[in-house]
């Protein structure tokens, strides 16, 4: 069967903590290390298809369809510059298009190709144990802006950035995080606080987890697996990010929820992750004369209060993001059917936002109504499969440990993304949203071999409705 190496989807995971840098541009858009190992996957595969002549499984299910339906809403979306586009927005849509069908067809390469039952356990424990070093060093950046060390800014090479106007505000393209008192927000290899902190929510989910599902860790020795976990609380907080702090409520509320666990259970996990945010807080008040946890409350206060005169913190990015919310809504009221055209809303003459801080708002905007159907019906076909895969009877039947941790965790990966999809960021044209996409797929189709490797009747599981 044709198959993708396990090497080529660790060196996917790990190159994506470089996307600050280009290798090359292509008409603007900044080819990162991330986009030429999803293109080294999909030339290894259809040379395997072509040249090895290995036998491979077309897949004809409820996925595939919406992927194929994906790309026909991101094509037709292309009319609504009949009514008002120019040759620039024709340009810019044909760019958009392109990159986005790229994102669908390496998805649809996994619904294709099979990967090692242990491949995304294995690609999860390097993630972790560079997750170590990517928030120690967002730890350094913290004093060495403080005190003008070196590297305490990271230069940004990649041109795309310099769309999103980040070369405005500073003058040059390098990291956003904005000062508060004598606190810089860290942000370490990423581009801004906030997307640090999310990548360590996603951390936090491949540790707590298996912890608390009694599965096999991703990291055995147990002091390496505090130390890290350490060190993902800390990456937690030292970005100053709400985006962070509600998706770590939202994590525990999904754990409650699915898990069925009491809140009592909660109480030693607690204990611990308030200790190292206490330690942490003191000596970094120490040093600084700033306490992380009061800006935290001051800055929630500042949003959720109504009393007069109570203005969020000086560069709270909430009211923008709802901002890019609205103006997404008034394109929509324009095109409503197929959108303005994939790309475009920084070029529509009534927008006022460069683009919307939210996949579901930008698909909206420029894709129309078929578009956000298509998107949501992913969403929600996706997180089916994740559920699917943490039942009971299929959990018990599954004879690899490795294999069953990746099936508990996927499921939360896939919550977290939904909610930075939805309400966080536009992610839907980077490889930021497919890359889990293709996790679930990958672990559903090892699931899948393993229960028929064991001899169960899959008939009896109905796999109709789950058919990828």
């Amino acid at each position: 069967m044709v198959k993708i190496p396990q090497f080529l989807i660790i060196a996917l995971w790990l190159t994506y903590l470089t996307s600050l840098f280009q290798v090359f541009s292509i008409a603007r858009y900044g080819v990162t290390l991330t986009d030429l190992i999803m293109g080294a996957i999909i030339i290894w595969v259809i040379f395997q298809i072509i040249i090895q002549k290995k036998p491979f499984k077309f897949q004809k299910g409820m996925l595939a369809n919406l992927l194929y339906l994906s790309a026909f809403a991101s094509l037709i979306s292309g009319i609504g510059l009949i009514f008002w586009g120019g040759s620039i927005e024709i340009n810019q849509f044909a760019k958009s298009f392109i990159h986005y069908l790229f994102l669908i067809f390496f998805t649809f390469i996994f619904l294709i190709a099979e990967t090692d039952n242990e491949a995304f356990y294995n690609t999860i424990k390097v993630v972790l144990i560079v997750a170590f070093f990517v928030n120690i060093f967002g730890i350094y950046q913290i004093f060495a802006r403080l005190y003008d060390l070196p590297y305490a800014w990271i230069k940004i090479t990649n041109v795309s950035f310099e769309q999103r106007g980040m070369k405005e505000v500073q003058g040059e393209t390098q990291q956003l995080a904005l000062q508060f008192g004598n606190f810089y927000r860290a942000t370490s290899i990423f581009p801004e606080p906030s997307a640090l902190a999310y990548y360590n929510i996603f951390n936090l989910i491949y540790i707590v987890v298996p912890f608390l599902k009694g599965s096999k860790p991703f990291i055995k020795n147990q002091i390496l697996n505090l130390i890290v976990f350490i060190s993902v609380v800390i990456g937690l907080l030292a970005p100053f990010s709400l985006s962070g702090l509600s998706a770590i409520i939202l994590f525990l509320v999904s754990l409650i929820f699915l898990e069925k666990i009491k809140v009592s259970k909660f109480i030693i996990p607690l204990v611990l992750l308030i200790t190292v945010v206490v330690i942490f807080d003191i000596y970094f008040q120490n040093m600084t004369h700033t306490s992380i946890i009061q800006l935290f409350y001051e800055r929630v206060s500042g949003l959720l209060s109504t009393k007069a005169g109570m203005d969020p913190l000086w560069g709270e990015s909430t009211p923008g993001r709802l901002k890019s919310f609205k103006n997404a809504f008034e394109l929509f009221l324009t095109s409503p059917i197929v959108g303005i055209g994939m790309g475009n809303t920084y070029y529509h003459p009534l927008s006022q936002m460069r683009f919307a801080d939210s996949s579901a708002f930008a698909i909206l905007a420029e894709m129309g109504i078929f578009g956000i159907a298509v998107f949501l019906a992913l969403l929600f076909f996706v997180a089916k499969i994740g559920l699917f895969m943490r039942k009971k009877e299929i959990i018990s039947i599954v004879t690899n440990e490795k294999l069953k941790t990746v099936q508990f965790v996927v499921i939360y990966v896939w919550i977290m993304l939904i909610y930075d999809a939805c309400f966080l960021a536009g992610i839907h044209g980077t490889p930021y949203f497919w890359m889990p996409m293709v996790m679930v797929i990958a672990t559903y189709r090892s699931v899948l071999k393993n229960l028929d490797q064991n001899n169960l009747d899959l008939d009896k599981l109905n796999l109709s409705n789950y058919k990828v």
